[in-house]
Order: C-alpha cells, then structure tokens, then sequence
C-alpha cells in the first residue's frame, strides 16, 4: 500500500510539470500572463530548513534595481523543473552582472509552508540566485496556469514583457532570450505607445516606453451607449516599435417599432446600434390619407421606442398652411 500510494503522488507531481518544448516550439493551451504586473511583491527568503523568513523579502524595490527579474516557479517533485535548474544556475552566473536579477520561488502546493526539501537542494548545487517562497502576487498569477515549471521575465517596473509556459529543453533557448531583452533594454531607445478612443477616434494618452519595458495602459473613458470591449493588442509586452493600441467598444441595440396608427397594426421592427438612425418600413397606403412621415425622429437611436404613422387628409388638412400633417403654431403664425 505504501508503495501505491509512493507511485501515486509522484504520478499527481508529474501531472502539473510540463515542458513548453523548444523556444519556437511552447504550449497553446495556456494563459498568456505576458504585460501584467506585480506589483507590492513581499517574498520571503528560505531560512535554514527551509522556513520562510519573518523579515527578509525580495520586494518591488529588489526588481526597480535591475534591468531584468527572472522569476521561475518551480517544484523539487517536478522532473522539468529540475532538468531545467542547471540551467537557471548557468544563466545567473553569465548574465548577473549585465544586470539580470534570477529569483527561484518554490511552487509546492502540498508541502505547505516548510520548503525543506527545496532548500536542501540549492544548498547543496550551490544555487548562486535567491530561493523564496511566492506571497500573494505571485500565487495570483501563478493560478492562471495550473503548471510548473513557469517564469516571468519582468522589467524594472513591474511589467511581465514575457512568459515562459513551461521549461525549455536547453540552455541556449534561455540565453537567447534573456539576452534578447538585455540587449533591447540597453540599446537606451524609447518607443511611443499611442492609446485610442475606438468609440470617438480620439487619443486617450500617448506613452513614451523605454526598450524592452510594457507599457502602463490607462483608464477607459466610459462612452454612454457603449460598453468597452477590450483593446485590440492583448498581453502588450516588452516595446520594440513605435505601436498604436486600441480600445473596443461594443454599441447599445435598441428596438424600433413601426405601428400604423389607422389600424393599429405593426409595420416593421428594427434592432438599431446607439447613435444610428432607423430605417422605417414603407408606410401603408389608405384611402383618403396621405402618409405624411413618423411621429419620432428616427435620424438618431438612443433608446427603444414605438413610432407611428402620420397621415393627412388627402384633400389637406384645414389650417395645415406649412404641409406639415398636423396644426401647429408656425400654421398660426403664417395665416
């Protein structure tokens, strides 16, 4: 029985790893964290026996502090994550002092709070970046995919300009990435990052955004008769360009009704997006009238309504001196 349930929670463990493949070659079944944020990140060091340390964190201003964070979630009962780990090591050692910052968090749901195997093994490979245990930032996002190995390789700002879903098979698919970045953010270039109204085509704000940094989308304007959509560039990350990003909006339909006021009968219903005219259904013909127009001005929806029929006497309407169909005051005026 012990063995049994030995094999069973090794097989659980192997579930959640997953390996993204080559660099041209990641999973299409996850969620791309890629241009959100941490943001009051509060990590706490492993302590001797792996105990989370009450006073000792890797904070927001720990990445301010460097070009590049490499923060890899990992798990000492994942095979990947250790296959993987050699490899981490390797990068930290060429690329700390071009200003890349490694972090390993462990990642293990089911030893709880005590990392001890965790810290065990960074002690003993001589692990050269901090192990931590994740808070609440990292957890948030670490639950959009159900998975170890993940990382995020963020800017100093917070901004997560890639993700990686999974572990890559060698390290020179990680040395060209991290070097991919470093090599943008030190080119010092700065890209501007254009915000557009889709509802009214105007600029909601205009960023500049260093190299290799995400951009800081802003607050939507709210537009009445509309509802925002989203924008039209998702998981925005690290700029490389100049780029113009979008927001959605989604127009109110409203229902028009067309009624014959003679007979009371409908005529037409149309489904209408907020701010466009209805078009109106040929009036019906009666003997003795003549149609004359619509009760409603139609030439711009904000609502639904119900429009009628207007019709006149076919021999006029007594008073009628401007045409219109009905008596007004302009008739009274103009007598």
């Amino acid at each position: 029985m012990k063995r049994f349930l030995s094999a069973l929670v090794a097989l659980l463990m192997l579930a959640v790893c997953v390996t993204a493949g080559s660099a041209n070659e990641v999973k299409s079944d996850y969620y791309d964290c890629t241009g959100e944020r941490f943001s009051g990140l509060q990590l706490p060091y492993l302590e001797d026996g792996g105990l989370p340390s009450e006073d000792d964190f890797i904070t927001d201003e720990d990445i301010a502090s460097h070009k590049l964070t490499f923060i890899n979630l990992w798990d000492n009962n994942c095979y990947y994550c250790m296959l993987e780990m050699p490899h981490l090591k390797q990068l930290c050692e060429e690329y700390s002092d071009r200003g890349l910052f490694m972090v390993g968090v462990c990642y293990n749901k089911i030893q709880g709070g005590n990392y001890a195997a965790e810290y065990q093994y960074a002690q003993q490979n001589g692990t050269p970046y901090p192990i931590v245990q994740a808070d609440m930032n990292i957890n948030r996002m670490a639950a959009h995919n159900s998975f170890v190995p993940q990382s995020f390789l963020v800017d100093s700002t917070g901004g997560i300009i890639e993700f990686i879903p999974g572990a890559y098979e060698n390290y020179q698919d990680f040395a060209d990435t991290v070097e991919y970045w470093l090599d943008l953010i030190d080119s010092g270039e700065t890209y501007t990052v254009t915000f557009m109204d889709g509802a009214t085509n105007e600029v909601i704000e205009a960023q500049s955004v260093p190299a290799g940094h995400c951009p800081i989308f802003p607050e939507v304007p709210a537009h009445t008769g509309y509802t925002f959509d989203g924008w039209d560039a998702d998981h925005v990350g690290g700029v490389s360009e100049d780029m113009t990003i979008t927001a959605n909006y989604t127009a109110a339909r409203y229902r028009v009704r067309f009624f014959d006021s003679i007979t009371g009968n409908k005529i037409g219903q149309v489904f209408v997006d907020y701010g466009q005219p209805a078009e109106a259904p040929e009036a019906p013909e009666h003997e003795g009238y003549v149609f004359v127009g619509w009760d409603k001005d139609i030439s711009c929806i904000t609502s639904g309504m119900d429009v009628y029929t207007v019709y006149a006497p076919a021999g006029g309407l007594l008073g009628d001196v401007d045409g219109s169909g009905t008596i007004t005051a302009n008739d009274a005026l103009a007598i």
